[in-house]
């Protein structure tokens, strides 16, 4: 039948298009770009870091097991409130360089390191990997504000783990502690953690189902439509043939509705990890 050719041709661009699409929503969730002032409860994810992060003054970084973040150069993270990391054995806690992926090259001095500023700053770290730094972690002040367990630094530039102009003496690729607790900060991290995990969570639950199952549907609609355009273009009765179209057409419609719903869930989950 004439002109089937030209319209085969642009259902296979919707197609690619669709991959594409799909693609790129995949590739966006899998890491999230983070700078400037911190707070909250940040849960199991792939963040990139573009430019210093900071946690101000009577905020809390709570980081969750799993959570990756890789730094940029000069990038690094200042600390003047609380950075709180709770990892597991087989769930540490990284923070790395850019470049520590398959197939790429990190460096010692590929980002700065976490900074512990006075008059308030603390850190509590535990089940902890810090690599490819400058300085590792520094106290820029004498107090009790570390707490250290099980905490690996590696190929970091100048040195692991320092306080003013001193410099502590850490085992390189060896879980390490240092225990000074500061109390207050200890305080405000179980309060701040018991309120983390909450409606964002919920929410991103119930946006991902929605995108699996707008997904689900893009593939069985679009799977449907190229079936029954096949038979479409391969039939010689007449009557079949307008069954074949009417029917093609309507699971493109569904294809094209389970596209729109993946797109834009995948969206707004995306969002939860920003607000």
């Amino acid at each position: 039948m004439p002109g089937r050719t030209t319209g085969g041709i642009v259902r296979t661009n919707v197609l690619k298009l669709w991959v594409v699409l799909m693609s790129v929503v995949a590739v966006g969730a899998a890491e999230i770009e983070i700078e400037g002032p911190q707070d909250g409860t940040y849960e199991k994810a792939e963040y990139l870091v573009a430019h210093d992060i900071i946690i101000e003054e009577g905020r809390t970084m709570a980081i969750e097991p799993g959570a990756v973040f890789r730094f940029r150069r000069n990038a690094g993270l200042v600390v003047k409130g609380a950075l709180v990391c709770r990892g597991t054995p087989t769930e540490p806690i990284v923070f790395t360089s850019v470049n520590d992926r398959p197939d790429e090259a990190p460096q010692p001095f590929d980002w700065t390191g976490i900074t512990v500023r006075k008059p308030s700053g603390s850190i509590l770290l535990n089940y902890v990997k810090v690599s490819y730094s400058t300085f590792g972690v520094h106290v820029d002040y004498r107090k009790d504000a570390l707490n250290i367990k099980n905490t690996v630094f590696t190929n970091n530039g100048d040195k692991n783990l320092s306080m003013l102009d001193s410099v502590i003496a850490v085992p390189d690729g060896r879980p390490y502690s240092f225990i000074g607790v500061d109390r207050s900060m200890v305080a405000a991290d179980s309060a701040r953690v018991s309120e983390g995990v909450n409606a964002r969570r919920i929410a991103r639950i119930s946006l991902a189902g929605t995108a699996a199952t707008g997904l689900v549907t893009a593939i069985v609609g679009f799977a449907g439509s190229q079936s029954a355009y096949n038979k479409y273009t391969e039939t010689t009765d007449p009557e079949k043939a307008g069954d074949y179209k009417a029917r093609d057409r309507a699971l493109r419609a569904v294809g094209v509705t389970g596209t729109v719903l993946a797109v834009l869930s995948g969206i707004g989950l995306g969002l939860t990890f920003y607000f």
